[in-house]
């Protein structure tokens, strides 16, 4: 009976890891970004949740609407304003000066939420009645259901849009040849800001859901996304939403049955384990996933082609 508890547990937090690893999956895969940010988005949309149920009165769901929201205009602008212009300025050192912003936004995104949490007290999010749910003998909580059946009808929702739609196509373009994309009229700039849009909206529902179980902390998420990031590489450079989705259900299950051995302390151990063994067995494929032309260069080669 125990496994089968376990099992349930991984299935739940699985579910979350797979919806966080698509977002911050799609967005490593398109731009090459190393968004470590992530973490800022997937904050804000809880902390703009709890301030809407509490201050404002407004319904849990209208509250998880407006937070999916705000995680996609931040998402977006910090691509459009920050990431964007950054790369071509900086030349061969685009990764790493695109990393050191993204640290940087990182640091002071949770210095700024946690002083406003200071001066606020806590920012739980009210509007929805946590219960007990029980099967037999498994034990859960009715946002643990929720939690599960938002988080994939999203990611199936975006696989469908990705896979049968012409702006898919468009992306799978960007992703695949960004140089040969530009030729054939594609807009790598668009499709930059579509993929942060769609990442940080996943993101935002990710945060809401999961700071509606606690309150929510500057530091929101930022376990979570450092295991959407190991699903992220293990899934592969140019893994499906659903392969990425599977794979972080896996690692939920896996997580969570390994208690059956050890300690929960050492779930993180085993999570980034996993991550370094696949960078020391998979390097080059490591590298690949930052390996991204700038658009000067794209733009440049677009230009001879057409000459």
């Amino acid at each position: 009976m125990q496994v089968l508890q376990l099992t349930v547990n991984g299935i739940i937090n699985g579910s979350s890891y797979a919806l966080l690893a698509v977002g911050f999956g799609l967005i490593l895969q398109v731009t090459g970004r190393f968004h470590i940010a992530y973490t800022i988005t997937y904050a804000l949309a809880g902390y703009t949740a709890s301030r809407l149920t509490t201050d404002y009165g407004a319904s849990f769901w209208v509250a998880l609407i407006v937070g999916m929201l705000v995680a996609t205009v931040v998402g977006v602008l910090i691509e459009a304003y920050i990431y964007w212009p950054l790369g071509p300025r900086a030349g061969n050192f685009a990764l790493l000066a695109i990393f050191t912003a993204a640290l940087g936004l990182l640091t002071v995104g949770q210095g700024a939420l946690g002083l406003i949490l200071i001066n606020s007290g806590t920012a739980q999010i009210s509007g929805f009645n946590i219960a007990p749910e029980q099967i037999g003998q498994v034990f859960f909580i009715n946002l643990d259901v929720y939690t599960v059946i938002i988080s994939w009808a999203l990611i199936v929702i975006v696989a469908l849009v990705l896979g049968r739609t012409r702006l898919g196509r468009m992306v799978r373009a960007v992703r695949s040849n960004l140089t040969m994309s530009v030729a054939v009229g594609a807009s790598p700039r668009m499709i930059y800001l579509v993929i942060f849009g769609i990442g940080s909206a996943l993101g935002g529902v990710g945060g809401v859901l999961t700071s509606t179980k606690a309150a929510v902390a500057s530091d929101s998420g930022q376990g979570a996304i450092l295991y959407a990031l190991t699903i992220a590489f293990l899934a592969g450079t140019f893994a499906s939403v659903i392969r990425i989705a599977f794979v972080g259900l896996g690692l939920g299950i896996l997580e969570s049955l390994a208690n059956l051995w050890v300690s929960p302390v050492w779930d993180p151990v085993i999570i980034y384990g996993l991550l370094l063994v696949y960078a020391a067995l998979k390097p080059f494929d490591v590298v690949s996933k930052f390996r991204r032309p700038t658009l000067r260069s794209a733009s440049a080669s677009a230009s001879e082609m057409a000459s």
